[in-house]
């Protein structure tokens, strides 16, 4: 089998041409990426960067600032908004505004060298490389470091 390199599509995002956008705006002030932005062009560029899978993130429904009722999706309360703390995009959006740096953790299931990679990536990507510190970058992976072990010793471990 060969490396498998996945490229995350931030689905909502890619394709946005709104340059800034606006704290609590909704799509009509910021914006919002489109399927039809993921062109045949696009997928192949980022197949030349020697990717071979792509995940596409958000497209099962998620909380949003957005009115969909016209669509029959229910509006959610504004306090589950994911992303309003704790998403990378929050956390450059809040640093842009205040100057101040604060820490992301990946957690929640994180079994595989390749999941860790992924984070590594996204907060490389979205944050900058000054956010890959043990002070502003963590990865909550009590399962990754059981897996790794249990490959180096050749048996099932659970130490964490």
């Amino acid at each position: 089998m060969s490396k498998i390199i996945l490229y995350q599509i931030f689905t909502r995002l890619f394709g946005n041409d709104t340059a800034e956008c606006t704290p609590g705006g909704d799509i009509t002030v910021n914006g919002c990426g489109k399927f039809n932005k993921i062109t045949t062009k696009a997928l192949e560029a980022i197949r030349n960067l020697g990717v071979t899978h792509v995940w596409y993130t958000g497209i099962i429904e998620h909380t949003t600032c957005t009115d969909y009722s016209a669509y029959g999706i229910t509006p959610d309360h504004p306090a589950m908004i994911k992303g309003v703390a704790g998403s990378p995009y929050a956390i450059k959006d809040y640093y842009a505004k205040s100057g101040r740096q604060v820490g992301f953790k990946a957690a929640g299931g994180i079994r595989t060298a390749e999941e860790a990679a992924l984070y590594y990536t996204i907060v490389k990507e979205i944050l900058g490389e000054e956010w890959l510190t043990p002070e502003l970058f963590r990865i909550g992976a009590s399962s990754l470091a059981n897996n790794l072990l249990s490959a180096i010793e050749g048996e099932d471990v659970k130490y964490f």
